[in-house]
C-alpha cells in the first residue's frame, strides 16, 4: 500500500521511507510499483550502509539508466548526536 508513499506537487518526487512505511517488504513493493512508471522520479530515504545493500535496491528499481545511490559517509558519533536531538522522528 502507498498511502504511506508521499508525491511532493513541487517537481513530481516521490519519496519512500522504510521509517514511515514500517518494512523491507512494503518498501520493495513501493518501490517496485513507483519504478513501474518511467516518469517517476523517486527517491528511497533508507539507511544503506554498504554497496551490496545499495546495490540491492537499485536492481529491485529494475536499474533505471538514470539512476544513482547517494551515500552519506557520516560518522557514527554525529548520526547519533543528531537522533538525540529529533523530536518528530518517525521511529522515536
Amino acid at each position: 500500500q502507498l498511502l504511506t508513499v508521499t508525491k511532493s506537487d513541487a517537481g513530481g518526487w516521490i519519496r519512500i521511507s522504510q521509517d514511515e512505511i514500517g518494512s523491507r517488504n512494503e518498501c520493495e513493493d513501493a518501490l517496485c510499483k513507483a519504478a513501474k512508471k518511467p516518469s517517476n522520479r523517486i527517491v528511497l530515504d533508507r539507511c544503506n550502509v554498504d554497496a551490496e545493500d545499495r546495490k540491492y535496491w537499485l536492481d529491485v528499481a529494475m536499474r533505471p539508466k538514470d539512476a544513482v545511490a547517494v551515500f552519506f559517509d557520516v560518522p557514527a558519533e554525529v548520526c547519533i548526536e543528531r537522533v538525540s536531538g529529533r523530536a518528530d522522528h518517525p521511529t522515536i
